[in-house]
């Protein structure tokens, strides 16, 4: 065929097709880089919690031990040193459910990276804090607009939807052909 305008476009869609998968690949590795950079950031926020529920355990248990030489003392009632062990007792769980939340987080992390469940490991490195005073929504909005791969794919399949529909339409187009 010299010219065959639905063949044309047939040929123009499955390039924008391909280019649609090519780009979808890509969204599924970002998809990939995302869940894992979200689970470690989930342990790294775990540790840090539990350091800090490990510090209000210290700090109830100074109270406690105050409360337990005031009472012996004779200088405070038993109800303040109940208060105070009722208090410590209250933050031993919550430094308990934060291990366990670590624990979790961790194995879920485990399971991202593809590590056998029953492999210990540590985190070498713990992302710092970091304020996002520089961030600007506007540019954020244009920089995801630009360079999300899921987006791009949506347009290169409705481009090859387009091409599609045009090489049926084409088909009712009379063909250009030499034999010889």
């Amino acid at each position: 065929s010299l010219v065959n305008l639905s063949a044309l476009q047939n040929f123009i869609a499955s390039k924008h097709d391909f280019q649609a998968a090519n780009l979808s690949v890509q969204d599924a590795r970002d998809l990939v880089v995302l869940t894992v950079g979200n689970a470690y950031l989930m342990v790294i926020a775990d540790a840090a919690r539990i350091q800090a529920v490990q510090a209000q355990v210290d700090t109830s248990k100074v109270s406690l031990d105050q409360a337990v030489a005031n009472h012996q003392a004779g200088v405070a009632p038993l109800l303040d040193e109940l208060r105070a062990r009722v208090d410590y007792q209250t933050q031993e769980q919550s430094l308990i459910a934060a291990n366990n939340a670590w624990a979790k987080d961790k194995i879920a992390l485990a399971r991202a990276i593809g590590l056998p469940l029953e492999q210990e490991f540590s985190l070498s490195d713990s992302e710092p804090y970091a304020r996002l005073d520089h961030l600007n929504a506007d540019q954020a909005v244009q920089q995801a607009l630009a360079n999300r791969a899921d987006l791009k794919a949506m347009e290169q399949q409705v481009a090859a939807a387009k091409r599609a529909r045009s090489a049926a339409t084409d088909e009712r187009l009379p063909t250009v052909s030499f034999s010889g």
